[in-house]
């Protein structure tokens, strides 16, 4: 396993997710079902997103996403992007 495991009380904080990919729509699932205020921002997200309790905004990510957010999940397949 590579990375840190977190144990995290999202309850009501702002988490943005960036991306819309297979990991990015597993993370933004699990985020709101944990009571997080979801926002994923990707040019294009998985089916599965839709319908989920979390705001979508289909457009290229901005450094200005990052404003309020609490936490922010990078799962794109551009490590510029990621970075």
């Amino acid at each position: 396993m590579t990375g840190f495991p977190l144990l995290l009380d999202v309850t009501g904080r702002r988490v943005l997710v960036v991306g819309g990919g297979v990991v990015a729509t597993r993370r933004a699932i699990a985020l709101a079902a944990a009571g997080a205020q979801v926002r994923v921002v990707a040019p294009k997200v998985s089916e599965d997103l839709h319908g989920v309790d979390v705001d979508l905004e289909l457009r290229e990510f901005a450094d200005s996403d990052l404003d309020g957010a609490w936490l922010a999940v990078a799962a794109t397949d551009n490590p510029t992007v990621n970075s």
